[in-house]
């Protein structure tokens, strides 16, 4: 499975960013990394087994798959979505699809339109050592 992921405070600069560009009725997307979970689960044991007294080969990975109506890869913009989305430097914007009342567009027609799906598939996904980088960088920490 893959996942999209951003650390607590990349949301919140998200939510900031899109605060100021956005009028109304517009969806903003982070551009994030995204990595497979099974990854994240040997990246993590590589980091915190130590820190709680286990060594690496004490701990395994049960693959279990998908649970019911659970996708395999995250989605963000689907295809429907696309034809009113635009990307921008760090981000998609979804325009609004309805009539939003006082509704003023923002000037994307620098923008490129997007031209498929934006999913957790199609991106080129995290390393081992990359998911460190990003636990570090989020200060994510063992407590034992």
């Amino acid at each position: 499975m893959t996942r999209f992921v951003m650390p607590l405070s990349e949301a919140a600069e998200l939510v900031l960013a899109a605060h100021e560009r956005m009028t109304s009725g517009e969806v903003f997307v982070l551009k994030m990394p995204s990595l497979r979970v099974g990854d994240l689960a040997k990246a993590m044991i590589d980091r915190f087994a130590p820190s709680f007294g286990y060594e690496l080969e004490e701990i395994s990975i049960d693959v279990i798959g998908a649970r019911p109506a659970e996708r395999v890869h995250e989605k963000l913009i689907a295809k429907e979505e696309s034809r009113q989305s635009r990307e921008l430097d760090d981000m998609f914007v979804i325009l609004p699809q309805i009539d939003v009342p006082g509704y003023e567009a923002q000037n994307y027609e620098e923008a490129d339109p997007v031209e498929s799906e934006y999913t957790s598939a199609d991106q080129e996904l995290l390393t081992e050592s990359e998911i460190l980088d990003l636990l570090d960088r989020a200060d994510i920490t063992a407590q034992p």
